[in-house]
């Protein structure tokens, strides 16, 4: 069913988390018989060329997250909220400019809520349903279901089972329609 499927796999440049666990599901595409191709910026790119250096690639920058120096990442990250919101916008014109060039069948986008498309099936990998914020949570969780809603699919990284690892990030309410937990076991089997 995935054989010769170009498939982008794109994950979020905060860190190399993302990037980490998108390993394992580059290595089931392969297994299946589909093309990743890796989609990524800096460490994230370094780290996913490293374990696949046979894999096509295409940069595809981020925003520069800075973390405070204080305990308090909150006013941090409420400082950076217009570059990630300008973030998502340049993800989705480039997404634009280079689903054709690249030729892709699908995208699996790890936390880039701009790297989707109506035309091709568009997955959201998150662990993040319920994000958690001291002022306007309900306003942010529901820009974040939005933004989930607009994705064929929605992995969520954890066990269906409360508390799972990410306890209330992932467990809250009801899930999105779109959304099922996906747990990678050992040994890259899902």
């Amino acid at each position: 069913m995935l054989a010769g499927k170009r498939i982008l796999v794109a994950p979020l440049d905060w860190g190399l988390g993302h990037s980490a666990r998108c390993v394992p599901i580059i290595q089931r595409l392969i297994e299946s018989g589909a093309v990743p191709v890796i989609g990524a910026d800096k460490g994230p790119l370094a780290l996913l060329r490293a374990e696949f250096p046979e894999l096509e690639h295409v940069r595809i920058p981020g925003v520069d997250v800075r973390y405070s120096r204080t305990s308090n990442q909150l006013w941090s990250m409420a400082r950076q909220f217009p570059a990630m919101v300008r973030s998502v916008q340049a993800e989705r014109a480039l997404f634009d400019r280079l689903r054709g060039r690249l030729r892709l069948d699908a995208v699996i986008s790890d936390q880039r809520f701009g790297l989707r498309s109506p035309e091709l099936p568009s997955v959201l990998i998150t662990h993040q349903v319920f994000p958690f914020t001291p002022f306007a949570q309900a306003a942010l969780r529901k820009l974040n279901l939005r933004h989930i809603a607009r994705f064929d699919r929605c992995w969520v990284m954890d066990e269906p089972q409360v508390p799972g690892l990410a306890g209330e990030l992932s467990h809250c309410a009801a899930l999105p329609k779109n959304a099922r937990y996906r747990h990678l076991e050992p040994h890259g089997q899902a």
